[in-house]
């Protein structure tokens, strides 16, 4: 992982390397458990996916299926439990499969944060998707008159190429941003020399405009990204297109009221239309199948931030509308065979409080948030080649499948933080609840004994955090630690039915979920230290554990202990360095998950980097990942599909070069 340099003191203690490490100033507001970075920070790699660099940030994991969508892990939770915002807006992703979380809608190089919220530290943004954390993606509009620019290329192990392109105009009242990013990958090697295959190509481009209005900033935005031809051996499927459209529009206001200082507002909407099938991009023999699917997103809030005497009062509402559907087919006669999401809706309206006070020696946060869920599945009663939805629900549980529920969920939150020294300590308790989603609630796949099967009856989960951080100089560098503790009622557990004999009528290896007890717990630490001749050392490690108290048994993809040592160095116009990440044996494992990958070996390995500065505005970067061509997978990588691949599961790429020319105007 790149460092943070949160503290002031290290960025003081290397100025002449401020501008290469691009360091993120960050408040003494801003909750520990809150991390902000620049893409610098994540894109001196051979990797291109947005997905795989972000694995390089500390608690920030990653599941391979192919080279292209790899899906983010916090905390050991993924998909439903991780929200992802694309400069302002969500977007529901097109495959129930996972070939594309929300992160391949998004260009990391066209944004200029990346902000990390683990666990639960605010109220004011959405949880009901959130358990584990949410990643933040922001782009910001010129302020600086004139003409501006950034061009980059690169060429690396993995890809064929990379273009990125990022101009930008602004004048008094009105300012205007295009971005756009073109890549090639191609199929790679792992350590063993085995093929593994990965290719993709990928399009994306957008344009981001503000005007001074009233007094306010008005912003608009809209922006396409479209992936062709993805390989994915970790899957049975491969997906030959997969498109994403945003727009947005937000306003700022800011007001001399008694009743608000600042007024926040936005709306978005975005669709996917995603394709995958067993027959377009691999040899198929046998049955032809395919799953075409689309999804749309509608979203808006309305954030205002007040000061009542000496307390802090940020308040408001926000609403989320998703729309999905997909339909199994037969792929040489267009039947369908099952409607896995069967036009299911998925309607959140949210009203939240929170209130900062000066308190014991420091600030207390009190917050509050009510979430109001309506969900249905409006084909649930439609008859595909397998039967309805509902037949495969009622035939699979206990219980009569609930389609339509209306459910009000609340959050509470306490956190508490003040100045320890020249440091400071941080703590916090939430209590938080999250709905299922499409997949959990209504999943409708007909396959006999490879059924795989929502349960419209599943409850809400409810999370109890409990976060503990300090942060601070000491050993003549600056550290920062979290533990954190999260209990959860009704942990909705993906399970096979055979292992859930009260909950199911059937007892065969189907994929259903049920609502258990679970408990995770962890500890994130990070360190700097600025050494002699301008050199900075850095190093990182997290540890998740997670347990199906109900059951007995332990939660499949939990990451093991694993971190990552970076040592750079920088010399007039020249920086260097080597990185060196690892990660221990994974042994407490649940073989009976359909999740679970088994047993994996732990790992290490080494990178080097460099970056030369040939004038003020041109820097060549260069470097290798993997120098010694370590074969390996990381845990949370899918099992490699028997007909795509050698390895059990997906490993991940062998010794990679790469070179990369940036022009800055």
């Amino acid at each position: 992982m790149r460092p943070t340099l949160i503290a002031l003191a290290v960025v003081a203690a290397l100025p002449a390397q401020a501008a290469t490490l691009s360091p993120v100033e960050v408040s003494d507001t801003t909750p520990i458990a809150q991390e902000e970075f620049t893409p610098e920070m994540v894109t001196r790699s051979s990797r291109a996916d947005t997905g795989d660099r972000l694995r390089q940030l500390n608690g920030v994991g990653g599941s391979r299926m192919g080279g292209h969508g790899i899906d983010p892990v916090i905390r050991g939770q993924k998909a439903g439990r991780v929200r992802v915002v694309l400069d302002g807006a969500e977007i529901a992703p097109g495959c129930p499969n996972r070939m594309d979380p929300a992160t391949v809608y998004g260009d990391v190089e066209s944004f200029d944060t990346l902000t990390v919220r683990y666990g639960t530290p605010t109220l004011t943004e959405p949880v009901e998707n959130a358990s584990g954390g949410t990643l933040s993606l922001h782009r910001r509009l010129p302020v600086k008159s004139g003409v501006h620019g950034r061009l980059s290329a690169e060429k690396s192990s993995l890809i064929d190429y990379g273009l990125n392109a990022d101009l930008s105009a602004a004048g008094e009242k009105a300012a205007v941003r295009i971005f756009g990013n073109r890549t090639e990958a191609q199929n790679y090697e792992d350590g063993n020399g085995d093929r593994v295959k990965a290719r993709y190509s990928h399009l994306g481009y957008g344009l981001l405009t503000g005007f001074r209005l009233a007094g306010g900033t008005l912003r608009l935005s809209a922006e396409r990204s479209r992936t062709e031809d993805a390989l994915y051996p970790g899957a049975k499927m491969d997906s030959p297109f997969t498109e994403g459209n945003i727009v947005r529009l937000g306003y700022r206001l800011p007001l001399q009221s008694t009743l608000a200082q600042q007024v926040d507002a936005g709306l978005y909407r975005s669709t996917v239309d995603h394709l995958m099938d067993n027959y377009s991009l691999r040899a198929n023999g046998g049955m032809k199948r395919r799953t075409p699917t689309d999804t749309e997103t509608v979203g808006g809030h309305v954030k205002l931030t007040s000061r009542l005497g000496a307390t802090r009062l940020t308040w408001g509402w926000d609403a989320r509308y998703e729309n999905k559907n997909a339909t199994f087919e037969n792929g040489m006669t267009g039947t369908a065979l099952s409607f896995m999401w069967p036009d299911t809706r998925i309607e959140r309206n949210s009203l939240f409080a929170e209130a900062a006070h000066a308190a014991l020696g420091g600030t207390l946060t009190l917050g509050a948030r009510m979430d109001h869920i309506d969900s249905n599945a409006r084909k649930a009663d439609a008859a595909a080649a397998g039967g309805t939805p509902r037949a495969l629900y009622d035939t699979t549980y206990s219980a009569p499948a609930k389609i339509r529920h209306s459910d009000t969920l609340w959050n509470l939150l306490a956190r508490w933080h003040r100045p320890l020294g020249t440091g400071r300590i941080e703590l916090g308790v939430a209590r938080t609840q999250r709905a299922p989603d499409a997949t959990e609630r209504y999943m409708a796949k007909s396959a006999g004994a490879k059924s795989w099967v929502g349960n419209p009856n599943l409850k809400a989960e409810t999370h109890t955090q409990l976060d503990i951080a300090l942060a601070g100089p000491g050993l003549k560098g600056w550290w920062q630690l979290r533990a954190w503790a999260d209990w959860v009622s009704d942990y909705i557990l993906k399970d096979r039915a055979q292992n859930q004999p009260a909950a199911v009528r059937v007892a065969d290896t189907r994929i259903i979920y049920v609502n258990r007890d679970a408990e995770l717990r962890g500890l994130d630490l990070s360190a700097s230290w600025a050494l002699p001749a301008h050199t900075l050392l850095s190093a990182s490690a997290s540890y998740t554990y997670g347990y199906n108290t109900a059951d007995h048994r332990n939660l499949a993809g939990i990451p093991p202990l694993n971190g990552a040592v970076t040592l750079e160095q920088r010399r007039g116009t020249l920086s260097y360095g080597a990185r060196w990440n690892w990660a221990v044996d994974k042994s407490d494992i649940d073989p009976r998950s359909p999740d679970e990958v088994g047993r994996t070996p732990g790992w290490n390995t080494l990178d080097l980097f460099a970056d030369w500065r040939v004038r003020r505005n041109l820097t060549i970067s260069a470097g290798v990942d993997n120098v010694f061509d370590h074969a390996y997978a990381d845990y949370l990588n899918r099992r490699t599909d028997p007909t795509q691949g050698t390895s059990w599961q997906v490993n991940e790429p062998g010794r990679s070069f790469y070179a990369k020319i940036t022009a800055n105007f």
